[in-house]
């Protein structure tokens, strides 16, 4: 089954309208990006040709820490769908990023498949920015990110899953207005976020902590 969702809004009794992509990172949940969520209504993910309603867990606002990035965390309200997802070590990353896959729904809701640039255009690595869960059961955890200024990425796209030669899930793509350090946002181009093994904990711990 493809890791890769799309995601849609309805407002009251309104057809669904197609928002962005997402993929799942367990068996519930899946990770997108909080812009997705700034339209009123209801959301969902399209599944075999189902909407099945989701529920936000998390959203940008809600990660704390000095580092803001436009990534939410959502939830199918009432089923479990497949199994969990392991990204690459971002120390790992740099060095297998040639070939590698932008998967994510355009406009039209037709897959789009695109080649990232190869590690020379990278442009900033910001490292162990600390995002904090607070709750019963409060952590702190440091994830690590990797920007890479992409070019010619279709809307829609926003929220997909980056994928390697081997299959290995090693990162998603964002906007440029929503990767934002102490200093300010980085440029005006799109942004690929790589996202270390840490960042599969902070998820785990998420879900556990919901449970």
């Amino acid at each position: 089954m493809e890791a890769v969702v799309q995601i849609y809004y309805r407002e009251n009794d309104s057809d669904y309208c197609f928002i962005g992509s997402g993929f799942f990172i367990s068996h519930k949940i899946i990770v997108t990006v909080g812009h997705n969520f700034d339209v009123p209504g209801k959301y969902f993910a399209l599944l075999n040709g189902e909407f099945l309603e989701l529920r936000i867990l998390k959203k940008e606002k809600e990660f704390k820490g000095n580092t803001k990035i436009d990534l939410a965390l959502c939830a199918f309200v009432d089923r479990d769908i497949v199994n969990e997802i392991y990204f690459e070590p971002v120390s790992e990353a740099p060095k297998r990023f040639e070939e590698c896959k932008i998967i994510g729904f355009s406009v039209h809701g037709e897959v789009e498949k695109d080649v990232c640039y190869k590690p020379r255009d990278i442009t900033q690595f910001i490292e162990h920015c600390e995002m904090h869960f607070e709750g019963a059961n409060s952590g702190e955890y440091n994830i690590e990110f990797l920007a890479l200024s992409l070019q010619n990425i279709k809307k829609g796209m926003s929220g997909g899953v980056i994928i390697n030669t081997e299959g290995q899930y090693i990162g998603a793509l964002i906007g440029p207005r929503l990767f934002n350090t102490p200093t300010g946002a980085i440029g005006n181009s799109n942004y690929f976020v790589i996202m270390s093994s840490s960042f599969k904990r902070i998820l785990q711990f998420q879900k556990d902590s919901s449970s």
